[in-house]
């Protein structure tokens, strides 16, 4: 199954977003083809739009570390912490 590129968009140098390139062409009137053209070039479109693909697999390699990471705070709060168990007494 082919997945659609994602590519940051930039307004004058400022990102606007990120979407693929038939959402850049539904939002900006912006054609398809210049989208990935524009991207390999590091071009500016109408002197005001620059594109920059996004690799994905960074992208799945970042949200499993933060996922990682947040999996383990949760399960050290619900064990409680940091804080030592004391033994009970009878």
């Amino acid at each position: 199954m082919r997945k659609n590129k994602l590519y940051a968009v930039y307004d004058y140098g400022a990102k606007v977003g990120e979407h693929s390139s038939k959402e850049i062409t539904e939002l900006y009137c912006i054609p398809r083809q210049v989208v990935s053209n524009y991207a390999d070039t590091d071009m500016t479109y109408k002197g005001r739009y620059s594109f920059e693909e996004i690799e994905r697999e960074e992208e799945k390699d970042l949200l499993a570390l933060e996922w990682e990471e947040i999996t383990k705070e949760v399960a050290e709060r619900l064990r409680g912490g940091n804080r030592k168990h004391e033994p009970v007494k009878n």
